[in-house]
């Protein structure tokens, strides 16, 4: 059995390799987005949650002062103005819960939720640490995982090797002849 040999061949399988570095890289990247597009959502929705809470006491207390001021019997004039703040902050209230629901059905969809199935915090949102590093490592260390650039260099390591194949092909052919 004669094997002929094949000088191209290291090159195929590195630019091979080369894509499935990039590929890798790439499904890296849409992974990142997509906890990225989470965060968002879920950090909306505990915004848009604790202005609705922080309207409901207010409302609460407003509703108190207005029911005190209707027993007490004060005048009209305070007690419309009550009234009137009271039916503020409900409408208020109810265009916030609008927007925990959208919040809620933008972070369910994130998650891949079934339809009607919305998403709501268990906690309230709680501030962590200070960032305890310093800026030029921050974007050093950014700069040197950015699954982007580690796509660019795997193609452009591809390309090279695909290149090399081709040339090694060409010579090839020409020594044949």
């Amino acid at each position: 059995m004669l094997f002929r040999s094949d000088p191209s061949r290291n090159s195929r399988t590195q630019a091979s390799l080369s894509e499935i570095a990039a590929r890798r890289f790439l499904f890296l990247v849409d992974a990142r987005q997509l906890i990225l597009q989470i965060q968002q959502a879920y950090f909306t929705l505990q915004e848009q949650y604790q202005l609705e809470q922080s309207y409901r006491q207010l409302e609460k207390q407003v509703s108190q002062l207005a029911d005190a001021g209707i027993i007490a019997g004060a005048d009209s004039g305070q007690r419309d103005q009550l009234l009137t703040q009271r039916l503020a902050l409900l409408i208020r209230r109810i265009s916030v819960h609008q927007r925990v629901i959208q919040a809620a059905a933008a972070l369910a969809e994130s998650l891949s939720l079934p339809p009607g199935q919305l998403a709501l915090p268990a906690d309230r949102l709680a501030a962590r640490g200070a960032w305890d590093q310093p800026l030029a490592l921050t974007i050093e260390q950014a700069l040197r995982l950015r699954e982007e650039i580690q796509v660019s260099l795997a193609r452009a390591t591809g390309y090279g090797w695909t290149a090399r194949d081709r040339k090694s092909t060409r010579l090839n052919s020409s020594h044949a002849n």
